[in-house]
């Protein structure tokens, strides 16, 4: 693939995720404003700028070719989630092991009935 290709094809992308991004924006804002102010890690007058500005304007600022979003993953350890073993994988896996070694069986009301008298 040559160079100018996968450029104009990252560029679309990039295109594609600002309009995304800036549409999910305005709904956060438009459900709980103070909630979506604190998730974007905007300021109130940018919010109330990106609510207010029309979808044309909204289309032809997705069209940078820099993400508008900013990366919140930010340090190793929230990545790195997936080689530790979730916090109650042990627990689980301990009681698939003992209900395989003694199975939990309801009472049969037949049983049940014989030792009442």
């Amino acid at each position: 693939m040559p160079t100018s290709t996968l450029n104009t094809s990252l560029k679309e992308h990039i295109h594609d995720h600002n309009m995304a991004y800036l549409m999910l924006a305005r709904e956060l804002l438009r459900h709980d404003f103070t909630l979506g102010i604190l998730q974007l890690g905007i300021e109130k007058e940018v919010a109330q700028l990106l609510l207010e500005m029309p979808i044309p304007h909204i289309i032809e600022l997705s069209h940078v070719s820099q993400l508008l979003c900013t990366f919140a993953l930010n340090r190793s350890e929230l990545l790195e989630w997936h080689q530790r073993p979730a916090p109650f994988d042990d627990i689980i896996k301990a009681q698939r092991a003992l209900h395989l070694i003694n199975p939990v069986r309801p009472k049969s009301k037949r049983s049940s009935r014989h030792t009442k008298k």
